[in-house]
């Protein structure tokens, strides 16, 4: 399949053809596929909030987790960036590093503190996030949430201890 289907599979991506989208991936187009700006249907899946059976269904397609933007922004980020839980869910179970940090040093934990996404922060503590990694500007996760005036998020990161990974909270 050549740069048509490529295109055909993004459009697809965007507009929530899930039947669609199953059969070109039967039919050998990969997920991979990058656009004009090197991004992929899963980064674009996650980005635009498309249907989280999507960005499954393309994980289990083998797309390749890694795809980052201009400033170094994963699918990870944006899941973390727009709230889309079930999406980071899903990017987590296939192998996602909670750790990457974009071109400001920023990881998905320091994301979710910038945009008050409480519950991605969560679903990130509760899978062992690393709370004292800084970025380029030497602030943590939890001094992120303060200067943001996200206090409750930072009073989630501050009181989430390693014996509680893998449980879930309240």
């Amino acid at each position: 399949m050549g740069n048509m289907g490529a295109a055909i599979l993004f459009v697809l991506v965007r507009r929530l053809l899930h039947e669609t989208r199953g059969a070109l991936l039967d039919l050998g187009a990969s997920p991979d596929y990058k656009d004009s700006q090197s991004l992929t249907p899963l980064y674009h899946t996650v980005l635009v909030e498309g249907d989280p059976s999507c960005c499954e269904m393309l994980l289990r397609a083998h797309a390749t987790i890694s795809c980052h933007d201009e400033n170094s922004w994963h699918e990870i980020h944006q899941a973390c960036r727009y709230g889309h839980v079930q999406h980071l869910e899903h990017l987590l179970f296939y192998g996602a590093d909670m750790g990457v940090q974009n071109a400001s040093g920023n990881t998905a934990l320091h994301i979710c503190a910038v945009y008050k996404q409480e519950h991605c922060a969560r679903v990130l503590v509760v899978r062992g996030a690393n709370k004292e990694v800084k970025n380029y500007r030497s602030q943590t996760p939890f001094q992120v949430a303060i200067i943001a005036g996200n206090f409750e998020l930072a009073e989630l990161i501050k009181n989430h201890k390693e014996t509680d990974i893998g449980k879930l909270l309240n």
